[in-house]
């Protein structure tokens, strides 16, 4: 794995230790407090420390806590919190996504039993006669003999040669015929005589010895069709159609002794699972992958938690040094029985026996169980199935202890509030108990706690104690193990967790991590304060620094700190940067994870383009300085940039802190609107997806894309002031094929604008306000302007923002043109300033020459199913060039409504002819200025 790792697993007992201000982003610890760390980092690890461990600034090394497995914790500098998962790194992370997809659609579906289901039972019964007359049509020579159903499918076995997985799908395909043909599964009652002659004249001798085991008369055939049949007492179903054949599945081939009896003939046993629907199969499918996956067996030899050794006869764990020694119990199990550590020849159990009066068993009962659940939820379980199970018939100890004991541990149940069932005459022969099943993560009941009243031993050992009549009474004895076999509980954690162990039960939780050997005794230094501190660590080198960490991840270490040089001349390198280089080199798709935490963070920049599709996944909070001159503004703050295939999401947030800079940023007075960073810029980007991310009070813009091609954009949220300048919520220029739908967006200035070269742009579903609206333009400022065509936006609500929808142009332009524009099913609340707009005079700021015309030509526009209410009476406005009038303007369905108190909703149109249609409240174009 890798040439070094010293290990520290000195302890297991590791006390909470208190948190201070959780909720601070980047901390300057002082002394390395690693008191904090361990408590803090259960969610997340946000802490710088240098050399010396004081807060002055290192020049050399630095400390980053970082968190790779399972987005537990974060990655953490000075800057950021990452981790890279390349999808080869681990097996378990290959098939993550896949598989929470599937867990996400298959964990609502509720597996029957062939106890709840008699229909389910009838199917799988049916599906070992199929199976049998499908084997017996390709293979004549073979010779049946049982196939009952069981827990999850049926099986049956055969006298035949070995069976390949090539010839288990021919026979598959064959019950998939019979199944179709829809044949009648008919009950026939014969004589033994009968019977005997039809099954000898099949040539069936397994039959003939089955038939002399059967004691009752007459004997019952089942026949499918007039095809086949078997001896058999049903039930089944009616017909082979009854069953669904997407819902059945051949499993596998084992051999199997006839009778059991190894002397016997070696028998082809063929396992079938049979379900009532086809949605039933995939989660049973679903179901065994996860268990896989999880086996104890598997994980306990990858992880190193245990072994078995066989050299001592089998059955005898050891469990790593990580682990812990206690004296052993020992018993003798068949090795065919052996399995893990769930059964075992030598295990350690938490027994206990406390001695009580009759009137204390229910207040210790009560005790053991309060004990029970608190031990239990610590390690993660919280569902159990408890039984109470009362008096058998061969039992000792007389009629009322046994009534006042069961009425006792009934009663400690009721007190505690569980719910549970009573296994009538399943105790013990010497006292009642309640047995408590713990529920895994997939569902599984594992018998765990055993709660057990005892008459016998204090009978046998003749224990007393003397009263306060100074009169000999027996004790009660009451016998309690929590967890049970020790090992046996340390399979079924191993598989709840699926490896991945919580923090404080990690067994090493920390791994330390040089870039280079450089740092080699600064690391371990960094490991000694850990180690004192009660975090089981361990320092891994002799490797790269990026199989340091793929051996970390397999390993599940929850907790990785990599320890480098500084690396740019700024004297930090960030951790998000380091990753992005791994990610974007990796030739399998990759992705980066920004974890859950408040990470203050420098200028970012992803930069392509890159060997393979890249994600970045930004769960926590990235905050950038709130003092402007400390990003350059050309970049924006997080770039990404000539980038194929990336994806960006997680419900995270980019905090621009641009509450400072809007104060500096009046554009009235101090003309430098594009000063200021943009909170998150795409640039070159192709066939991408940006989703579930939040940016948060940009200085200027909060996403600019630009230069891209195939990007879509979905349920992303912008959120700033409304008295925030310069904020647009999306701005796009000279970009094709963009989507932008379910964006929330309030801010100080457009929630979408698109400049020039926007083609086939996409906007349906936003919810706009406070803000400008969304608009198209300002177009027309600069030379070399590209064309704006194939705007859409539909289906969005527009709430008090100063503007609606608009297209604008300033004057004295040079030639532009903006085509093909439709907006339709729109709803407008109370917009400040004319809900529709064309404004050709766009000139902010009187930064224009207003007297002569604009020169972008606007054409083929619509507005549509457009409803709502404004504050300007003027609801629509089509100020259009006198130089190039509008062309092709059409209005159709248009309901505004004026909410002022001074005067009527009315319409303005200038150098335009607007065609209309439907409806229009306003009438259109009730001013309207002669073409020019």
């Amino acid at each position: 794995m890798y040439s070094t790792c010293e290990s520290s697993c000195d302890t297991w007992n590791i006390k909470e230790r208190g948190a201070s201000n959780e909720d601070e982003g980047l901390r300057c610890l002082g002394k390395l407090d690693i008191n904090w760390i361990y408590n803090y980092c259960k969610q997340k690890i946000v802490i710088q420390a240098e050399t010396e461990f004081n807060c002055t600034k290192d020049k050399n090394n630095e400390f980053r806590a970082l968190a790779l497995y399972r987005n537990r914790n974060g990655v953490s500098t000075s800057s950021a919190a990452v981790a890279t998962e390349t999808q080869v790194s681990t097996p378990d992370d290959k098939l993550k996504e896949t598989r929470k997809e599937k867990s996400d659609k298959l964990e609502k579906v509720v597996l029957p039993t062939n106890e709840s289901s008699e229909s389910l039972l009838r199917i799988r019964h049916t599906c070992a006669h199929v199976m049998a007359m499908a084997v017996q049509k390709l293979f004549p020579d073979a010779k049946v003999t049982i196939g009952p159903w069981i827990e999850n499918g049926f099986y049956y076995d055969f006298d035949m040669e070995p069976l390949t997985d090539k010839e288990l799908k021919r026979i598959k395909k064959e019950m998939d015929r019979i199944i179709g043909r829809n044949l009648p599964l008919i009950r026939e009652e014969v004589s033994r005589d009968e019977a005997q002659r039809r099954i000898t004249a099949l040539n069936e001798p397994y039959k003939l010895e089955i038939l002399d085991s059967i004691k009752e008369d007459p004997i019952t055939i089942y026949h499918i069709g007039n095809e086949w049949w078997d001896l058999c007492a049903g039930p089944h179903v009616e017909y082979t159609g009854k069953i669904n054949r997407k819902a059945v599945e051949l499993e596998s081939i084992a051999g199997a002794y006839w009778r059991g009896d190894e002397k016997k003939p070696m028998l082809q046993r063929i396992y079938g699972t049979a379900w009532e629907s086809e949605d039933q199969l995939k989660a049973y499918l679903h179901f065994k992958e996860e268990a896989k996956r999880r086996d104890h067996r598997r994980l306990g030899q990858v992880l190193d938690l245990f072994s078995i050794q066989n050299d001592a006869g089998g059955g005898f764990s050891v469990l790593a040094s990580k682990g812990c020694y206690c004296e052993a119990l020992y018993r003798y199990e068949l090795s065919g029985s052996l399995h893990g550590l769930f059964r075992v020849r030598g295990f350690t159990q938490d027994d206990a026996h406390i001695f009580c009066l009759e009137d204390q068993i229910k207040d210790e009962i009560r005790g053991v169980l309060d004990l029970t659940e608190e031990l239990l939820l610590q390690f993660g379980f919280s569902k159990y199935e408890v039984n109470l199970s009362t008096r058998p018939e061969k039992s000792v100890g007389d009629d009322d202890i046994w009534v006042k004991a069961t009425s006792a541990l009934r009663d400690a149940l009721d007190d505690k509030g569980w719910s549970y069932q009573i296994d009538d005459g399943g105790g013990a022969f010497y006292g009642p108990k309640i047995d408590l099943k713990i529920e895994d993560a997939l569902g599984r009941k594992w018998q765990c706690s055993t709660i057990q009243v005892d008459f016998n031993l204090p009978q046998r050992f003749d224990i007393t104690y003397v009263d306060s009549n100074s009169e000999k009474k027996r004790p009660i004895m009451i016998h309690r193990a929590v967890l049970g076999s020790l090992e046996r509980f340390f399979g079924v954690l191993i598989e709840h967790y699926a490896g991945d162990f919580p923090l404080w039960l990690s067994p090493v939780q920390a791994h330390v991590l040089p870039v280079t050997d450089t740092q080699l005794d600064y690391c371990k230094e960094v490991t000694n304060k850990l180690k004192a501190n009660g975090i089981r660590s361990e320092l891994c080198h002799g490797e790269r620094l990026p199989k340091l960490i793929r051996n970390s991840e397999m390993l599940k270490i929850p907790l990785m700190a990599v320890v480098g040089a500084k690396e740019i001349e700024t004297g930090t390198v960030t951790a998000i940067n380091s990753a992005w280089k791994e990610a974007c080199a990796s030739t399998t798709p990759s992705t980066v994870v920004i974890a859950k935490g408040n990470y203050m963070a420098g200028p970012v920049k992803f930069q392509g383009p890159c060997k393979a599709p890249v994600s970045v996944r930004v769960e926590g909070i990235l905050q950038a300085s709130a003092e402007p001159e400390k990003l350059k503004s050309q970049d924006g703050w997080v770039v990404f940039r000539n980038i194929d295939g990336l994806t960006v999401s997680g419900g995270g947030t980019f905090d621009g802190q641009g509450s400072i800079a809007w104060s500096k940023n009046d554009c009235a007075k101090t003309g430098k609107c594009n000063s200021l960073p943009i909170n998150i810029r795409f640039i070159g980007l192709t066939n991408s997806h940006i989703q579930d991310i939040t940016s948060l009070n940009s200085k200027l813009f909060h996403i600019n894309v630009l230069n891209c091609k195939n990007v879509t954009l979905q349920h992303v949220i912008m959120t700033a002031p409304g008295k925030s300048l310069n904020t647009d919520g999306i701005h796009i220029g000279r970009s094709s094929n963009i989507n932008i739908t379910g964006a929330e967006i309030k801010t100080g200035d457009d929630c979408v604008s698109l400049g020039d070269g926007s083609q086939q742009i996409n906007i349906e579903k936003v919810k706009c306000g406070p803000g400008h609206g969304i608009s198209i333009g300002s177009l027309g400022r600069y030379h070399d302007e590209q064309p704006v065509t194939g705007v859409t936006v539909r289906n969005c609500t527009i709430s008090n923002t100063s503007n609606g929808v608009r297209v604008k142009t300033w004057p004295a332009s040079p030639n532009g043109m903006a085509s093909y524009l439709h907006f339709e099913d729109i709803i407008m609340e109370n917009v400040k300033t004319s809900p529709i707009l064309i404004d050709q005079e766009y000139c902010p700021n009187g930064q224009c020459q207003a007297k002569i015309p604009s020169k972008v030509k606007i054409s083929n526009v619509s507005f549509k199913n457009i409803r709502g209410t404004s504050a300007d009476p003027v609801v629509v406005k089509l100020a259009c060039s006198k130089g190039i009038p509008c062309q092709n303007v059409q209005i159709s369905d248009i309901h505004l409504t004026y909410i002022g108190k001074n005067g009527v909703a009315t319409s303005v149109c200038t150098n335009v002819k607007p065609t209309m249609t439907g409806q229009i409240f306003p009438p259109a174009c009730a001013k309207t200025a002669a073409l020019r």
